[in-house]
């Protein structure tokens, strides 16, 4: 009840622990669950995590939901191969939001869980700094 959105593939690490082609169908059963019974993004939107550790597979995860339709797309930092500052983490984040210019795009700060040790609000200072690096 008065739920008006969900954030699929994300935080409790299924999305991590999926394939590209389960992510996909995942993404394509909440759009069209919504679609079902009625609703629309502006009565209950669908934001979904794109990242995976590679940039190639985030941008093609990006590039799905954007033509899928969905209302928003969210990026960690890479777990692996991790950003040392806040330029290389918004170097990564614009190179998986160019794949979807026309949806919001939203990066997920979550050091726990990335492993990622530069500060948020360096990596939003960075993005500022240079508007045009993120649609």
């Amino acid at each position: 009840q008065n739920c008006t959105a969900a954030f699929i593939c994300g935080t409790s690490g299924e999305g991590m622990s999926m394939t590209a082609e389960e992510r996909k169908a995942v993404t394509l059963g909440w759009l069209a669950a919504r679609a079902k019974v009625g609703l629309s993004s502006e009565t209950f939107a669908i934001v979904v995590v794109v990242g995976f550790e590679s940039i190639k597979a985030s941008r093609e995860q990006a590039a799905l939901c954007e033509q899928a339709g969905v209302d928003g797309i969210v990026v960690m930092a890479p777990t692996f191969n991790k950003p040392n500052n806040a330029v290389e983490v918004v170097d990564f984040l614009a190179d998986v939001a160019s794949a979807a210019p026309r949806t919001p795009f939203l990066y997920y700060h979550f050091p726990e869980k990335t492993g990622c040790s530069v500060p948020a609000h360096s990596v939003v200072q960075e993005a500022w700094s240079s508007p045009s690096r993120l649609p």
